[in-house]
């Protein structure tokens, strides 16, 4: 990941040089689709056609589909599509890019019509995108509340297994969202 460069919203970008990049979802992303139990996975991935005119920042050119809805995948360089990963038409391989984003995960090959724009502000590099992307989704903050509930009294010679042990304290995770 050193050497390309991120959109913001998580997209990045790798220069093959003569005009051609490839194009994918950062790790961040991949994370975000997969949740924190590595369950996530998508439903579907649907690619542009060969030959779309792209802008930067502008056109969505693909997206990746999961049950609970769609993600536009934005174009981080204007150009041409010249490629598709061939290896996300077999559904067997659609959640590759959640598993390895930097790798065989990638989504199109791009003919750069302006390469000078690897080098504007809307691309940034790791360090710093890691930092705009934690500050716009920082982790949520979990707070545990611990509640005794009694559910009937027992006596001493009552035995308590894990199964029947109503007296002890459950966890409650609350959820705080911060933007």
């Amino acid at each position: 990941p050193d050497d390309m460069k991120f959109f913001e919203d998580g997209e990045w970008v790798y220069d093959l040089g003569d005009g051609f990049a490839l194009v994918g979802i950062s790790q961040q992303v991949a994370t975000a689709f997969r949740g924190t139990d590595d369950k996530g996975r998508l439903t579907g991935v649907e690619l542009s056609n060969i030959g779309k005119q792209v802008t930067q920042g502008k056109d969505s050119f693909t997206s990746l589909n999961q049950s609970k809805g769609a993600s536009a995948i934005y174009a981080p360089v204007s150009g041409e599509v010249v490629a598709i990963n061939p290896l996300l038409l077999d559904k067997d391989n659609r959640n590759l890019p959640l598993f390895e984003p930097y790798g065989d995960g990638w989504l199109f090959m791009i003919q750069m019509s302006d390469p000078a724009e690897l080098e504007n502000d809307m691309l940034l590099e790791l360090e710093n995108f890691e930092e705009v992307w934690d500050k716009a989704h920082q982790k949520e903050q979990k707070e545990e509340i611990l509640v005794p509930v009694r559910c009937h009294e027992h006596t001493d010679e009552e035995e308590l297994s894990a199964e029947n042990d109503r007296h002890r304290p459950f966890e409650i995770p609350r959820r705080w969202h911060i933007y």
